[in-house]
């Protein structure tokens, strides 16, 4: 159990995930013997990760254990990576009200629903510019762009000073959705700390886009990039995007109904989605657009939105690169998005197999216009740190090198930095007692957090979480990458001949041939190896014959168990074929 009570002279920050990688974000803040929760977000397995994995969750034993003193979950937007965790950790043992903006409140309340969820959701809805107070703690959500609707950054005031937590966030002059966002942006925060008379502690600063050096783009110049493409002569146009991106969505729309087209939503992401933007007034008369899927209409009319912008099994997009699709020469996919590191390998199998099908590919390596980042680029981050001079800068968001970049930034800028990773905590206090930030001291405490990642397990009857540490993770993922074998043998218990051996093997086709061409001889010298030992191994073996190439062995039933010739026949394999798959050993006497 770990337990930790912040101070009333202290103000504690605590990531749980989000730092040391990208996704999985949760951070805690503590004070007065408080705590907040600020998002509860998965991470998405690497394509290199086997064993049927569905995500990567924050690890919530520190929640549960002080769960009497969490005073409120606040979730800045609506990505899968900042609330996606919230549908397995909170329940029976972490019941806090959740407060979030409409758009995210309406998305977490459909899932919450999908999961087939008894208990009702606390859920309180929240605006930009609108203050609310989970005592000791006063936060007022700042309206930001991204890449989705109604996003925040979260002023937090405490007894000690102001803290500003980024969220996700970019400069954005005409962002489709939302208020023009400048490098004032979060002035606000400032104005708070002002006036109260004390000094804004830190900002935590997503990191995610640091390296890039260019503007990270309007989303309003994309419309006119995908006008340019929709009065070209393809036949059928397929765009795939992230799911949540409704302002994409929008212009897309736009663009398509100026060239004559029709849009028809394709995937359950994009179709709830698509639902929950209408009911938040986003979309306004642009479904009038919308085509069923099932709707019989030239396919040069037509404009497809697909899932599967990541290269995702079972997507939309993965189904129409498959051989069997409609898809065709004279066809082309879109991708306007990024593909998300870790996921190069499904997003460049999804693209070959189109390309073999004949499709042309647009991605934004051809035609930049059609994507623009929901991040703030290197040089926009440096022109905000100039504006708000935060006592420190801790960077979040992102793999050590995002981190260490942002850090770089804000030194450039002439801000103080502390980097730390997932399960450290910092501790702010102001040793002046004014509003002055040169006397705020940022330390990092011994103590650390439990933040191990969970694994996510989800089946239709229920979903597990499995620790980093369990062994059967390391299993599943030999078995995807080596391979397994059963091996059944039947041995007569009158004179201990062996009559038969049966092997199956599963995801390695190698193995199974070498297995149907030489698996007895193995299994024999496997035999003849246990042999030899059998002093060492307290075996009992009795006359011993050789008789048309078969070892004929009287055996004394149960003197040999099941896991000792499973662990010299692995061993044995491996020796004459080069091969390490998972193996299970059946002996059957009759």
């Amino acid at each position: 159990m770990t337990k930790l009570v912040a101070q009333k002279n202290e103000v504690l920050f605590a990531p749980i995930g989000g730092c040391n990688e990208i996704g999985r974000n949760l951070s805690l803040y503590g004070h007065d013997g408080a705590w907040i929760i600020v998002d509860c977000g998965i991470g998405f397995p690497p394509a290199s990760m086997h064993g049927g994995i569905d995500a990567i969750l924050p690890n919530p034993e520190f929640l549960y254990d002080n769960a009497e003193r969490i005073k409120g979950l606040i979730i800045t937007h609506a990505h899968e990576d900042h609330l996606g965790a919230i549908a397995y950790l909170w329940g029976e043992r972490l019941r806090c009200p959740i407060f979030a903006t409409n758009f995210a409140a309406r998305l977490l309340q459909k899932k919450w629903q999908r999961f087939g969820n008894a208990m009702p959701l606390n859920i309180r809805n929240i605006a930009a510019g609108q203050r609310f107070v989970l005592e000791p703690f006063s936060i007022t959500p700042l309206a930001v762009a991204h890449s989705v609707p109604e996003a925040t950054a979260l002023c937090i005031e405490t007894a000690c000073g102001v803290l500003l937590h980024s969220g996700d966030w970019k400069l954005d002059q005409n962002p489709v959705i939302g208020e023009p966002a400048s490098e004032k942006l979060f002035n606000l925060a400032t104005d708070i700390a002002r006036k109260r008379r004390q000094p804004l502690l830190a900002m935590m600063s997503d990191s995610t886009n640091v390296f890039s050096d260019s503007s990270s783009g309007d989303e309003a110049s994309t419309q006119p990039a995908f006008e340019e493409l929709f009065r070209k002569d393809y036949k059928r146009i397929v765009v795939t995007l992230f799911a949540s991106n409704i302002a994409r969505i929008v212009s897309i729309a736009r663009a398509a109904r100026k060239c004559g087209r029709r849009l028809v939503i394709g995937g359950n992401a994009l179709q709830r989605m698509s639902e929950i933007a209408q009911a938040c007034g986003y979309l306004g008369d642009l479904t009038n657009d919308f085509l069923d899927s099932r709707a019989r209409i030239a396919a040069e009319k037509l404009v497809l939105l697909a899932t599967g912008s990541q290269g995702e099994e079972g997507s939309l997009m993965s189904r129409l690169a498959q051989a069997n699709s409609p898809l065709t020469k004279g066809d082309v996919a879109v991708f306007s998005s990024r593909t998300i590191p870790g996921n190069e390998l499904p997003v460049g199998k999804v693209k070959n197999a189109l390309v073999r099908k004949g499709v042309e590919i647009i991605d934004h390596n051809r035609m930049p216009s059609l994507h623009v980042s929901g991040h703030a680029s290197g040089n926009e981050v440096e022109r905000v740190y100039r504006q708000l001079h935060p006592a420190w800068l801790v960077p979040i968001h992102g793999e050590p090198r995002h981190l260490q970049e942002n850090a770089r930034i804000a030194q450039i800028a002439g801000l103080k930095t502390k980097i730390i990773t997932n399960g450290h905590i910092l501790r702010f206090t102001n040793k002046t007692a004014k509003s002055l930030t040169s006397g705020v001291v940022c330390e990092t405490l011994d103590q650390s957090l439990p933040s191990e990642e969970q694994y996510l397990e989800r089946s239709k009857e229920k979903s597990d979480l499995l620790a980093q540490s369990d062994t059967s993770l390391r299993e599943r993922s030999k078995l995807a990458q080596a391979g397994a074998c059963s091996c059944f043998v039947t041995l007569d218990h009158k004179n201990s001949k062996i009559i038969d051996t049966r092997f199956i093997v599963f995801g390695d086709n190698k193995l199974e041939l070498i297995l149907a061409q030489r698996g007895k001889a193995i299994l024999l010298e496997t035999l003849n190896a246990l042999e030899k030992r059998r002093d060492k191994k307290g075996l009992v073996w009795q006359n011993c014959r050789q008789e048309s190439q078969e070892l004929t062995r009287k055996i004394t039933q149960n003197s040999i168990t099941d896991e000792n010739l499973e662990k010299a026949f692995k061993k044995e394999l491996f020796r004459s074929s080069g091969r390490s798959p998972l193996v299970k050993m059946l002996i059957k006497f009759c």
